[in-house]
């Protein structure tokens, strides 16, 4: 869908990207992480034809940039919703709507037909006639969302659309996502949550110093960094004496985390779970409870940076 080859872009002297690389699958949602000033924004502004670039090359449906760009049909296959709100305080939800519809040429039916669907499906019917400023930031996010999508683009950027908003308006937002999955929509989103990452995403670019430095599944990436494991199993009663526990498993490191609960840490931990709990009840106590903890994206962006 989209092929990003050895792109650079610079602003006066500095050169912001430097080489970035990627190919973006038909129908993907892909995670684009970096520190600010990393060149996530400069980025999307390219592959959305807002700016150019100085070397490299990028096409989208096989077709060249500038060629892709030169026609006024293909840019409405794209959708942008930036972290900054794009709408009209002293509009009301629909007036909101019905402009940015007409922005992408569409007609008032259409428009009109969309928006019924669309609130509907986002529980929002009773906004529609509301003035936009007398509405939540978790609403007005979501009519932002809800004017970028109304043309029903091919490729999709979400510019950190959950920051600032609570829990309940996430939630909307991440189900209004998964449905645009469905639509075998192209999603490039942007955030610094890493928890909903897993939930919304299915691969991951990390960009770092001008350049693609890490690509690929929440899973590939663990294993590529071999980040650390670990198990903490709670017995029934306090260990006074560690001895036969410290060094049975030597795959992994033991230490004792509270005067009832053991811990082994190390790539392995997980998958040595049955040869733990067994080394446990060798030893005479009962097992109450078992906390595994396992890397997380956030712990790889961390070391990604190190």
């Amino acid at each position: 869908m989209i092929r990003i080859e050895r792109v650079t872009k610079s602003y006066g002297e500095k050169q912001v990207l430097k080489g970035v690389s990627l190919h973006i699958q038909r129908g993907e949602t892909l995670a684009l992480l970096g520190i600010n000033g990393a060149g996530k924004s400069t980025l999307i502004k390219i592959l959305s034809g807002l700016i150019s670039f100085e070397a490299g090359a990028v096409s989208i449906d096989t077709t060249p940039y500038k060629e892709f760009f030169s026609k006024g049909d293909n840019k409405a296959r794209i959708g942008i919703v930036p972290q900054e709100m794009a709408l009209y305080e002293s509009l009301t939800t629909a007036q909101n709507i019905h402009f940015w519809g007409s922005l992408y040429g569409l007609s008032s039916k259409a428009v009109a037909e969309r928006m019924t669907y669309y609130l509907g499906v986002l529980g929002l019917e009773a906004v529609k006639n509301k003035k936009l400023h007398t509405l939540s930031i978790g609403q007005q996010k979501i009519i932002s969302l809800l004017c970028g999508i109304l043309h029903e683009p091919d490729i999709l950027f979400l510019d950190e659309p959950t920051v600032g908003i609570d829990i309940i308006h996430k939630e909307k937002i991440y189900a209004f996502i998964q449905e645009l999955k469905l639509k075998d929509i192209t999603i490039i989103y942007t955030t610094h949550n890493f928890s909903e990452i897993p939930r919304i995403c299915d691969q991951v670019a990390i960009l770092k110093d001008g350049i693609i430095s890490d690509y690929g599944t929440e899973q590939e990436l663990i294993a590529k960094y071999q980040l650390h494991h670990a198990v903490e199993v709670t017995v029934d009663t306090p260990v006074l004496d560690t001895e036969g526990l410290s060094e049975a498993i030597p795959q992994v490191a033991f230490y004792q985390k509270a005067a009832t609960c053991l811990a082994w840490g190390g790539r392995d931990a997980t998958s040595l779970l049955p040869k733990i709990i067994a080394l446990v009840q060798s030893k005479g106590y009962k097992v109450v409870d078992v906390h595994i903890h396992q890397p997380t994206l956030e712990n790889i962006f961390i070391e990604a940076h190190i």
